[in-house]
């Protein structure tokens, strides 16, 4: 059983903890999150983050086009830290325009503004 809640669904979980550190980054304002989730809560959140943003290891190839909608210019940067169970940390990065930041806050910290 899991020492802490998962930070989305608030149940307790079998198994290793799994963590996330979203974080959205405008002008000098800034969201973070610690966020320890269970299973299903934490593949739903790497699942989102590995289809919409950037490898860190990987920034040549990668474009500065919004992560979500794909606009041009987007003026939000979004980074996300995974450590999962028995696998080495994934640093992941992305940009967002403001149309799409409440989707981007809904799929890292499970609500429309940060924990």
């Amino acid at each position: 059983m899991a020492m802490f809640p998962c930070s989305r669904c608030g149940q307790r979980y079998r198994g290793p903890q799994q963590t996330a550190y979203p974080a959205i980054v405008y002008g000098q304002e800034a969201e973070r999150a610690k966020m320890r989730l269970c299973p299903d809560d934490f593949r739903a959140h790497t699942e989102w983050a590995n289809t919409a943003l950037h490898d860190a290891a990987l920034t040549e190839d990668a474009d500065a086009d919004c992560c979500v909608c794909g606009s041009k210019d987007p003026e939000i940067a979004i980074f996300d830290t995974i450590y999962a169970a028995h696998t080495p940390q994934l640093d992941l990065w992305g940009r967002l325009c403001r149309g799409c930041l409440p989707d981007a806050r809904v799929a890292l910290f499970g609500a429309t503004a940060a924990p």
